[in-house]
């Protein structure tokens, strides 16, 4: 017999406790509390049976003896509200009732808020009257996230730790449903953006401090520090002074780092369970996470300029999401290909978003070069992190890893800031300024997490890294679509002549993409490793990490100026020299704390040049050896067209015959004599 819903009222209370406490055991002893028999028992401060609940929930419906089916029999026919309101009270109760009276620990809560949220989508997808599960996806997630924050506030826990969590089982269950009604995608970004914009508000309005958490969203200006958003001038331990420069610490937003991190993962972990698109759910993710934190803090009830915490904010949802899809698709989905994809797509939706959405917010003070940065560090950091994790020997390779996600992050900023600006020298010029700024991003982010080496689990070429990130930012750059309608851009005016220049524009961008990657690598370098090429006259990490960044962006900019029809290599290849020369010298004096523009002596200055060289010739010519063999690779199919159109038979046909050698005689003596068999070829 089937269940009899309930009528459409608040769910009672008394019953969810009931269904959590029957189910108890489960949760503490079974890692699938699904298929658990119920057992009596009364609830503790009720008058509820187990078989009276039972009764009221599923008439001898022997199915229905779970965690999930019992709650989800209560949530039948009830609207999204009432079921959000329902999931909501279940948590709740076991927050705290369940863990701090029955014995209940905090995973066992996860769990059971996994299977609460799986019952309730699927309840809302098969409700009879308006079936709405994205509807529930909104309503629900603000409820529980509070919950979880109220929850770790008031037991001292980790508060990011908790949200993250709270977040994860929220995604896990919603995407293990199969809903009718919807697709998995649509829930995806129904739930990121929610998550990541109730996070913020929580900020917002929240503005006390935890364990790993500062509430409080104020205006920041620019080099005035502000202790409420953790906003200080950085120390130079080696001078004993202030550098001049101004940064928010890590904490400020790593709660909505977690948050947007569990979100991406338990929603990647049940999409693979599924075998779902997990690479369109990745760009799903990045775009919803990101728009809904361009929205949030544009629109703040204080009507304040919030630029400079939006750059904060976008690279820790950069690192959050890029770190959790790259990981868990490795991990679960262990196909190195799809994973690097997952990288791509996740990058290129994060920056993409950035510039779209920020952009049209009207905001003037949002500088899309710093955007462009913000955005693909952070996922250059998550993408490194995760990469740290999986193993070489099943095929993961950190480089082409650091690649992707720079192609990705290059390609999805130009792309969306391009199509929000118009065609005119000035916005060109902004343009060459993001290219630059997205490139160091890049690099900053990968070259930082190999040197780091998290665990150090696996050995990592750090110069491998630098040159494939390199590599991708400037492919990425050159390849992206910048005027959908006539293809090109204006040239820059030459402020001299006040006429156009005579370079494309295209290769501007590859002058500037150069000057980026090469100022973040050898910045990162001389500070991370405490290098001093300004004392030494050729110093080896400085002339090696010059020589790696200048190779990779050569080659990807030549590529990818081939693939969108650059008409000359070597403009190309003489603009990503100017741009790395410079770019290498501005990373080491800036990493040094000394002023570019005062042109300070750097004793390693032309082995630095000389490897910006060396790197550059070679990278042009294994470009150009590339695109050799690119030219004279045809396809399959054209095979088979050039054979069928001369009659060549690969068992018969004599390849000597076709192709001579002059020095070699005896070619023209058939397998097989001229009478029995015709040998028919192209000559």
């Amino acid at each position: 017999m089937s269940a009899l819903p309930l009528a459409a009222a608040k769910v009672d209370p008394a019953l969810i406790e009931s269904v959590i406490l029957i189910n108890l055991d489960s949760l503490r002893n079974s890692d699938d509390p699904l298929f658990i028999d119920t057992r009596n028992r009364r609830d503790g401060g009720g008058t509820h049976t187990a078989g009276d609940v039972n009764a009221s929930i599923s008439l001898n419906d022997t199915n229905s003896t779970g965690l999930e089916n019992a709650f989800k029999a209560l949530l039948a026919e009830h609207t999204d509200d009432e079921i959000a309101d329902a999931v909501d009270d279940a948590f709740n109760y076991a927050l705290n009732t369940a863990i701090p009276v029955f014995g209940l620990d905090f995973k066992g809560t996860m769990k059971a808020l996994e299977y609460f949220t799986k019952a309730g989508f699927e309840a809302s997808d098969q409700r009879a009257n308006v079936p709405s599960p994205e509807g529930l996806a909104e309503k629900i997630v603000p409820k529980l996230l509070s919950s979880a924050v109220n929850w770790a506030m008031q037991n001292s826990e980790h508060i990011p730790a908790i949200a993250r969590d709270t977040a994860e089982a929220i995604g896990k269950g919603a995407l293990a449903t199969t809903v009718i009604n919807s697709t998995d995608a649509k829930i995806a970004e129904k739930l990121t953006y929610q998550a990541t914009a109730q996070a913020l508000t929580i900020m917002d309005q929240d503005t006390s401090t935890g364990p790993g958490y500062f509430g409080g969203i104020d205006e920041v200006v620019e080099g005035v520090p502000n202790a409420a958003m953790q906003y200080f001038e950085t120390f130079d331990p080696v001078k004993g002074t202030g550098t001049g420069q101004y940064k928010f610490h890590p904490d400020k937003a790593r709660f909505i780092e977690y948050v947007v991190n569990g979100s991406t993962y338990g929603i990647m972990e049940a999409a693979i369970s599924k075998g779902a698109d997990v690479a369109s759910l990745a760009e799903a993710i990045g775009s919803q996470s990101t728009s809904a934190a361009v929205q949030t803090l544009t629109t703040l009830p204080d009507g304040g300029d919030h630029h400079l915490f939006l750059y904060e904010t976008i690279k820790a949802i950069g690192a959050g999401a890029s770190y959790a899809s790259v990981h868990v698709s490795g991990h679960l989905g262990n196909n190195p290909s799809t994973t690097q994809t997952v990288a791509e797509k996740i990058s290129y939706a994060v920056a993409s978003s950035a510039m779209e959405k920020s952009i049209a917010s009207g905001l003037a003070t949002i500088e899309v070069a710093r955007l462009g940065e913000a955005s693909a560090y952070g996922t250059a950091l998550g993408t490194g992190l995760a990469g740290s994790m999986l193993d070489p020997k099943n095929g993961f390779d950190r480089g082409e890893l650091a690649k992707s996600s720079s192609k990705g992050a290059a390609n999805g900023a130009m792309e969306k800031a391009a199509d929000k600006t118009i065609n005119d020298a000035t916005e060109n010029k902004k343009l060459l300024e993001l290219a630059r700024g997205t490139a160091m991003g890049s690099v900053l982010g990968s070259t930082a997490m190999s040197v780091y080496n998290h665990l150090n689990t696996f050995e990592v070429d750090v110069q491998k890294i630098i040159e494939l990130s390199a590599e991708g930012a400037a492919f990425g750059s050159m390849t992206a679509d910048l005027d959908p309608d006539n293809g090109t851009r204006d040239r820059l005016i030459d402020e001299t002549t006040g006429e156009p220049k005579k370079e494309e524009f295209n290769v501007e961008i590859a002058r500037a993409v150069a000057n980026g990657t090469s100022t973040g690598a050898l910045f990162e370098i001389t500070a991370l490793l405490a290098t001093k090429p300004d004392e030494v006259a050729a110093e080896i990490n400085s002339i090696k990490t010059a020589k790696s960044v200048s190779y990779g962006t050569t080659k990807g900019a030549i590529l990818g100026g081939d693939a969108v029809g650059v008409p000359s290599d070597v403009s190309v290849k003489q603009a990503t020299e100017q741009g790395l020369t410079e770019g290498s010298m501005d990373g080491v004096a800036l990493a040094l704390g000394l002023v570019p523009a005062d042109n300070p002596a750097i004793l390693s200055e032309d082995a630095i040049k000389n490897a910006v060289g060396v790197g550059n010739k070679d990278g042009a010519m294994d470009a150009a050896r590339s695109l050799e063999i690119k030219s004279i690779n045809p396809s399959v199919e054209d095979m088979r067209q050039l054979m069928k159109l001369y009659g060549i038979d690969p068992r018969l046909t004599n390849p000597g015959f076709i192709f001579p050698n002059p020095k070699r005689s005896g070619e023209d003596n058939f397998l097989f004599p001229d009478e029995e068999i015709k040998i028919v070829s192209p000559i």
